[in-house]
Order: structure tokens, then sequence, then C-alpha cells
């Protein structure tokens, strides 16, 4: 496995994370409502790929809701659980810890 799944499932059903870090995107009907949400987990698995020292340690995977409902993509770490509004993928990585904050900006 390369660190990078879909995997729909909410909940308990959702199968715990071999990785030390996962980022679940909000693919729902609010969070992607313009496709912002599936571009910003495009752009996370394209800076991943580029780096798999970061993608064995972090994965990236959707949710179809989060339940933080906005019109901004929502993104959840786990496992602190925090979430954020319309980030960057730089804030993500940062907030994943990985070796992405030697390479810059997104």
């Amino acid at each position: 496995m390369n660190g990078i799944s879909d995997n729909f499932l909410t909940g308990p059903e959702a199968e715990p994370s071999p990785h030390a870090r996962r980022l679940l995107v909000c693919v729902g009907p609010r969070c992607d409502a313009q496709g912002r949400g599936r571009a910003l987990l495009a752009a996370l698995r394209e800076k991943l790929a580029a780096n798999p020292d970061d993608a064995a340690r972090v994965e990236v995977t959707t949710r179809d809701c989060l339940r933080a409902c906005t019109r901004d993509p929502i993104v959840r770490l786990e496992p602190s659980g925090d979430l954020f509004s319309d980030p960057t993928v730089a804030d993500l990585l940062r907030a994943a810890g990985t070796a992405f904050l030697a390479s810059g900006p997104d």
C-alpha cells in the first residue's frame, strides 16, 4: 500500500490506519459543492506521491461527511481530531508533521 486510499466509510466502521497520521478530507455535498474538497484531495495526493517517506507516515482518505459542514473544504487530522476549514496543502502537511516543511509552500 502506498499510504493513499479512498475510503468513504464514516464512523466506527472505518478500519484503523497503520500510518502515524491520517488526513480525512470531506467530500460531502456541502464541503465539495464546487469540487474544492476533491481538488484539495488531489493536491495532497500529488504532494505525498512526490515524497514516499511522507506517504508512508501520512494516509490521505475521504469521508462523505465529517459533520462540520461549511461551504469550504474541511479536513480532520487523526489521531488529534483537529479540524481545518479551507486549509492549504502546506497547512495540512505541516500539521501532519511531514518533511514537506523543507520543500516550501504549495
